[in-house]
Order: C-alpha cells, then structure tokens, then sequence
C-alpha cells in the first residue's frame, strides 16, 4: 500500500552490464535509479505526489547491454509483488447500533451488572480497509472523543457489511471521565490498509452511566383480614409493600410459590404486590422474596423478609367444637328451673391461629335458632344466654360454633335438648313410723322411720330431703338429708332422749332441681317402756273384799299404764262354760261386762292378748278374778 509522499522502490537484477535503462514507475520516470557496485540489484524509486493514477502501481523496465542489445520490457516482479497506491480515505460512516452486554440490559444506561459495551461498525465495500483497523472512541458529557481502548483489526473479506467492536467493563471504566450519572456517547475511527482514516458519526446513542445498587428502606407484610390483619385464611388478600431508596423500574415478588409483577407508583418509589390466598397454598408463616432493579437495570440485593416485623401466617384449618352442655355450672342437665336464662357449655380447638370467639343460638328444634338468633360470645368455652322468656314444661336445643382468629368457622353443633320446668312439686303429707297411723312414740332412741305420701310434679320427683328437729328449730338434730326413695326412709344414728318432741320436715326436689314446700310431722317422742297391766278391780290380794258379786251383774276393770292402740281380749268362767261377757276401752282402761250373774266360788280368767300400745310394744296377760262363795248354814 501506498499513500501520498510515499516512496515506491523498484528493486531489479540484470544477468550482466546494462547500457542504457529506462525506469516508468506508476506512468512517471522514475526519481532516481542506482546501481549497486555489485550490480545486484539495481533500484529505482519514486516519492507519490498525488499525481499518480489510484490503483496498483504500475512500471516498465526498458534495458539494453553494452553491445546495443535491447533486451524485452519488464512489466511484472518475479515475486508476484505489487503495491496498491490509496490516497483516498474510507467513505463516511455513522455508528450502526451501540448495545450494552451482560447482566441485566436495559436501553440508554450503563449499570452495575453490565460487563461489556458493543459498537456496530458498518464496513464499505472498499478493499482497502481489509487488514485496517478501527479505532472505538468515547466522550463523556460534552467532552471531546478519545480513543476508547485498543485498534481493533478490520476483519472479514471483501463485501462484509459491519463488524462489532467490543468494549470490555475494565477498559470502559477506566477511562477519564468515566463517572457515576455522566453520559457517554461513542463513535469509531476507520483507518485503511494504506493509513488513511475517517471519523465516523455517532448514531447518538447516548449510556447514562448508573452503578449506584438501589435498597429498599421499607417493607411490610398485611392481608386483608377482616379479624386480624397478621392472619390469613383461603381467599383473603396479601399484600406485600416496599419502598426503594430510588425510582425502580420494576419490582417482582414471589409469594408462596406465585411469582408476582409489582405495581409502583410515585416514580417507581412506592410498590404494592398482591396475592390471593389459594385453597392449595401451605400453612404456616407465609414466605416471600423480592427481586427489584432500578431504572438503568441495576438489581438491589434479594429482600427476604419485613422490616417492621410484620409477618402474615396462613391458617386453612377450621377449628373444632365439641360436646356441648345445656345447664348450670359446668353441667349438661337434661330439666333446668330457669326460663331467663340457660348456659351453653363447649370443648374447643384450633391448631393454629387460636379461637377468638362463638356464636350462639337456641331453639325450639335443633338446627333452628326461633328463640335466639346466631349471637356473638367471647366468653371462650362458654356462653350465658340471658334475657329469655323460656316456656315451663318447654324443650329448647342450644347450638354453638366457633371462629378462629383467621376468621375459619367450625361445624355448628347442637346439644341435646333441655326442659325447662320452673314449676314446684306439690307438697304431700309425713308420718312418723312404718304403721298403719303416725306414731306418737318411738321405741328405739337411734332411728327414726317415715311414710310419705302424695308428693306430686309436672314432670319427676327426682329426690327427698329429711330434716329433724325440736322446738322451732328445724335442723338442730338431723341437717337436710337427701333419700332416693320414693316413700319411706329410717334414719338411723339419733340419740334421742325422753320427753322431747321431735318433728320431721321432708320436702321434694324434682329433675329441675325445684323444689316442693316443706311438709311436718306432729311430732313424735322417744319412749321404749312396754305397756303393762298397772291395776284391776276389784282385786282379791290388795282388797279382802274384793270378790265379784254372785247376786248382781257385776263388771271388772283392767288398768294399762299407757293408752293401748289395739288389743285382744277372751273372758271365761270355770263354772258355766256359756259365760258372755263384753268389754270396751276408754283412757287405758278395758272394762268386762256381763249380765249373767256369777255362780258362787266361780273363777272368772281374762286373757289379754297382744295390747299393742301406741309406741308399738305389745304385752300379753292373763288376770283370774273370783266370785264370793255362797254358804248355806243352815
């Protein structure tokens, strides 16, 4: 290749002396020829001036030896050597495209993660420029162009339309002027095989340098949950929002497992990410990351949890309700006294999110709340429903269920019915004794024994209370003592004592618990003494005189020193065999009666069988009783 001021040399060899030689190099004589004393080789050259045709350089040896012989025109080397005379520069050419390599790419910037900066040259149809260079050049701001790295070979064969020169991260940087938020723009140097160079365009293409990292300075986790914005149940709302330190260009969370584009506002500084909450989503603490670049592309460091300490947990499991209990204090009873009111008793749990509160209701058939609707409670396993205009001998059903802290409901359950029963039992009658009639006496000082009777109720009685006492008092001997019979009862263990009165109080309870008016007994007295016979008349062994009459009718009496409830009596006469006689009773005493008169020297026997005295001990006796004899003295 040659350029203007260029010195082409012809360098050639003769086999012997030569006479005269003429030299053309390029259509012009050549400036200067010359041998060397040896004669190998001649050498002939011309300075390019310009004058000369573009092209490869033509010449012409004319020769002659020393004896007039003119020997043939050389036109060619030997060597097959040429040189291409190129004194026009490449043509003009603007930047096709400037493009930035590796990390995250994004137009116009130069960012942190970038590693390599591209400059797509066009290449002229101009064969020269094979085996020129090109020269990439920069400037920043509004700073004049230097080169930008080293000469880069034109590669390619003729016809090839552009090559790409490629910046590499450290030659960039470190070139002067290279700064954060400076703007560089780029064009390249053409210089062709002989040395002649343009000054391409640039396509103005302009890389905002920006290698600043962005961080977030805020973020917080929520949902939408209408209890308890930390909890979350299938299909509430999470939302996800962070602020960066910078404009971000874009934002992406993934949730769970659902991989969410966010939405900023407020240039790119505030960000709000969504995620419904899927029936197939997992329990737990709800997991995310996110992912964010700024506007020249530069990723900020993967955020994996809140800042505030806020957190969601997810809850899909309905709580549990169980056994429930219609009553009072603790207890499920099948007949409850009270129309107002009527507590509701559960078991209950949740494995997550904890119980927050119930709802209850009662009716008059279960799955039916008639009586009082679903009602709020947050009493925890418990719940007073008060305030109610209950029906006696009315069967309501409770129902309960209850709602986590995420808002998961439980199955509603039902209990198995209460009565309501708010009437007394009626009040019946006591007697003191296991006999035919109330006993005024007790035989035995360590028990007593009842009959009862006539205790009636709307639904059951359910139990009998006994209490004893004397005077006003109603319990100074036996407190209330329950008995499940239904009509008699000993109680046993007393230490009763004589010429006291002790009454009896006895009062029914039925299955509601209500209870009766206290019935009495008129009393009874401890007194273990056997009636005996105290006293007859007439009496032959305390009175001399104290025979029957055998001319009159006569009478005889039998004293008992106790009133005498029933006894048997047989009267007999040794003499008449016929002898009749009645008898009757008043104030303890039995009076035999006959109208027949006595024979003389008769025996009259009286048998008292079985006189049961009002205390119930019995005696038997028998009692003779004689006539007066008759004598005949004459």
């Amino acid at each position: 290749m040659a350029i203007i001021e260029d010195t082409l040399f012809l360098d050639f060899i003769s086999d012997e002396d030569l006479l005269i030689i003429d030299v053309l190099i390029a259509g012009f004589e050549a400036d200067t020829t010359f041998e060397n004393e040896s004669r190998t080789p001649f050498r002939s050259w011309r300075i390019m001036d310009g004058t000369e045709a573009e092209g490869y350089i033509e010449f012409e040896i004319g020769f002659s030896d020393l004896v007039g012989n003119i020997g043939d025109k050389v036109e060619e080397t030997t060597n097959e050597t040429s040189v291409l005379f190129d004194m026009t520069p490449p043509a003009d050419f603007e930047l096709d495209t400037v493009f930035v390599s590796g990390g995250n790419v994004v137009f116009g910037y130069w960012n942190a993660g970038n590693d390599s900066i591209t400059l797509r040259v066009p290449v002229p149809d101009d064969e020269t420029l094979i085996g020129g260079t090109f020269q990439p050049q920069v400037r920043f701001g509004e700073n004049t162009y230097i080169n930008l790295g080293d000469e880069i070979p034109i590669t390619g064969g003729f016809g090839t339309s552009a090559q790409e020169l490629e910046i590499t991260r450290p030659e960039f940087t470190a070139m002067e002027g290279f700064a954060e938020s400076e703007n560089a723009q780029f064009t390249a140097i053409a210089r062709d095989l002989a040395g002649n160079e343009t000054v391409g365009t640039t396509d103005n293409t302009t890389l905002h340098i920006d290698e600043t990292v962005p961080s977030l300075t805020e973020v917080t986790i929520h949902s939408d949950n209408a209890l308890d914005t930390t909890w979350a149940k299938v299909s509430d709302n999470i939302s996800l929002n962070f602020t960066g330190s910078e404009g971000l260009s874009s934002a992406t969370a993934v949730i769970i497992l659902d991989s969410l584009i966010g939405t900023g506002v407020n240039a790119g500084l505030t960000w709000t990410i969504t995620k419904t909450i899927l029936s197939t989503d997992s329990e737990g603490q709800i997991p995310f990351y996110i992912t964010y670049n700024d506007t020249a592309g530069n990723e900020g460091d993967q955020v994996l949890s809140s800042m505030d300490g806020s957190s969601v947990t997810l809850d899909k499991t309905n709580p549990s309700v169980t056994n429930l209990l219609e009553g009072n204090e603790g207890q499920d009873i099948d007949y409850y006294n009270q129309s107002d009111s009527i507590t509701l008793y559960w078991t209950q749990f949740d494995s997550l999110a904890g119980l927050r509160d119930a709802y209850v209701g009662l009716g008059t058939d279960s799955n039916s709340t008639d009586v009082l609707d679903w009602t709020l409670s947050n009493q925890g396993s418990l719940a007073g429903m008060g305030g109610l205009s209950l029906s006696n001998d009315g069967i309501y059903f409770g129902g309960v269920f209850v709602r986590d802290s995420a808002g998961n409901y439980s199955d509603t359950i039902w209990g198995n019915s209460i009565y309501i029963d708010t009437q007394n039992p009626d009040t019946g009658s006591i007697m003191d004794g296991y006999w035919v009639m109330d006993l005024d006496y007790a035989i035995d000082s360590t028990r007593l024994s009842y009959i009862w009777s006539n205790f009636t109720d709307n639904t059951e009685i359910d139990y009998y209370e006994i209490a004893i006492g004397t005077g006003e008092d109603t319990t100074n001997i036996l407190n209330w003592m329950r008995s499940d019979s239904t009509d008699s009862m000993t109680v046993t263990g007393l230490s009763l004592v004589r010429d006291t009165l002790y009454y009896t109080y006895i009062k029914a309870t039925d299955l509601a618990t209500n209870k009766s008016f206290s019935a009495r007994t008129d009393g009874v007295y401890f007194d273990d003494s056997f009636p005996v016979v105290n006293k007859i008349t007439p009496n032959v062994v305390s009175d001399s005189a104290g025979f029957l009459s055998v001319l009159n009718n006569d009478t005889l009496t039998i004293k008992f020193n106790r009133p005498i409830y029933v006894y048997d009596l047989s009267v007999n006469s040794i003499v008449d065999s016929n002898f009749m006689a009645s008898h009757e009773y008043g104030d303890s005493v039995i009076t035999v009666i006959w109208t027949d008169t006595l024979a003389s020297y008769d025996t009259v026997t009286v048998i008292v069988d079985s006189a049961v005295a009002y205390n119930t001990l019995w005696v038997t006796d028998t009692l003779h009783f004689y006539s007066k004899l008759w004598a005949d003295l004459n």
